[in-house]
């Protein structure tokens, strides 16, 4: 682990955490089924270029933007030819992040809040979380559940309401939680709140200024 900027002496309340690619090993999959699409439309695509430039963001931003680029019209039905192509993919592939399942146990018995915030519908958080066996860490039958999507608010990631919306939702203030992402997108959104950040890095890229750079999510446990 390492830090860009000293770590605040603080008491944390709550971990909020991003899904994809933070909780569930979903990066690849949804890349891959954006480069399937675009191959269908006539557009090749490297994995390696939509990972490192799109990863994180609203899927509309991200059909907008490649469909600009490459001269094409956005189909109407982009979206649910989208999912459909990419849940078929997570039924077949889909695996936790190595280590997510024992990070939430330790963090729960340390009884810390644990949410997901998500640039992600509510459907494909509650299956992919499923899926992988991590959903119970955030919707216990004795309290409400804990996954917020953009969709609901229509706030996404970068956009650091998203975070304030759902921070002032749990009845907390920024300094008493901290953000787990994996994304440049998230990590904005997540420093623009005035939340403690972490970032982790899997793609060995610059950490951004002002987040606390994790390698593997383990790493978040000696950092609290």
């Amino acid at each position: 682990m390492s830090s860009c900027m000293p770590e605040p002496a603080r008491r944390i309340r709550a971990v909020l955490f991003d899904n994809d690619g933070t909780l569930v090993d979903s990066e690849y999959l949804c890349n891959l089924a954006l480069q399937q699409q675009f191959a269908d439309y006539g557009v090749a695509l490297t994995l390696d270029e939509l990972i490192k430039h799109y990863r994180g963001g609203k899927l509309g931003d991200i059909f907008s933007a490649l469909c600009l680029a490459h001269h094409i019209s956005r189909p109407a039905n982009y979206e649910t030819e989208y999912r459909a192509r990419l849940q078929q993919l997570f039924t077949e592939a889909l695996q936790p992040i190595a280590g997510a399942a024992a990070v939430l146990e330790q963090l729960k018995q340390q009884q810390l809040q644990l949410a997901v915030v998500s640039n992600g519908p509510q459907s494909k958080m509650r299956f992919t979380l499923a899926h992988c066996g991590l959903l119970e860490y955030f919707c216990d039958k004795n309290e409400p559940e804990r996954l917020f999507s953009a969709y609901d608010c229509n706030l996404f990631k970068p956009d650091p309401a998203l975070y304030l919306r759902v921070i002032k939702e749990l009845g907390l203030e920024p300094a008493e939680c901290v953000i787990v992402e994996d994304s440049p997108t998230g990590v904005q959104a997540g420093l623009a709140a005035g939340v403690t950040t972490f970032f982790l890095n899997h793609y060995a890229e610059p950490c951004p200024a002002g987040a606390i750079e994790i390698k593997q999510l383990s790493d978040l446990l000696t950092a609290l």
